[in-house]
């Protein structure tokens, strides 16, 4: 009788064990994603995402075609399923998807620092290899997600086109200044991130990062 009813006692705990933990399972919340696609409705293009600390970003550069300033590098459309499109920053701002923006100042230099800081975030933007990035692509490794690639850019002095394979650049969002805007930009040589300030009217390649509800 003792036997049996230690037997119950150790039935009846398990029981509770495994349905207490079945209910935990079920009531915890599911982690969000870190990295995805979406669909930009205007012309069905797939854009691919990841997030990095904070903040969701394209892991591709903007290829939406707006009515003037922008261009494929050399005006060919072969560049363009990889490298998007060039924009002056006027176009840039007219071709961003809704419920994106052009990443800003602040989130670039949260993904920089988020990444190790100016001198190596570099090479874990890059995309590896020298497919894209002429040799030796140094210090890649995109151990962000990032998959920058270098585009290039078009001058506003003679509408030719430069850099590509050695250099990647990408506007920032600026509201005050009228005639410049900051451009983050990395290089095939080593892991380093440049900040410059450039004309508005240059070709520049886009990020854009998820506005925030």
């Amino acid at each position: 009788m003792t036997k049996l009813k230690i037997s119950c006692k150790v039935i009846l705990l398990l029981f509770l064990f495994i349905s207490f933990s079945g209910c935990k399972e079920k009531d915890k919340p599911e982690e969000p994603p870190t990295s995805g696609t979406f669909i930009d409705s205007r012309d069905n293009y797939e854009y691919k995402w990841i997030k990095i600390g904070d903040d969701i970003w394209m892991t591709e550069n903007l290829a939406y075609k707006t009515n003037s300033g922008c261009w494929t590098y050399g005006n060919s459309d072969t560049t363009l399923s990889v490298y998007g499109y060039l924009y002056t920053y006027a176009s840039a701002t007219e071709a961003v998807p809704e419920s994106w923006h052009i990443a800003t100042g602040t989130e670039w230099d949260a993904l920089i620092k988020n990444l190790g800081g100016y001198e190596i975030a570099g090479g874990k933007l890059k995309e590896t290899g020298t497919k894209h990035w002429l040799s030796p692509n140094g210090k890649a490794t995109n151990s962000s997600g990032f998959s920058a690639l270098p585009g290039g850019y078009r001058s506003y002095y003679d509408g030719a086109f430069y850099t590509i394979g050695e250099y990647g650049y990408w506007w920032c969002y600026a509201e005050d200044d009228k005639t410049t805007a900051s451009v983050y930009v990395l290089n095939y040589e080593n892991g380093l991130v440049f900040r410059n300030n450039n004309r508005k009217d240059y070709g520049y390649s886009v990020r854009c990062v998820k506005n925030k509800k």
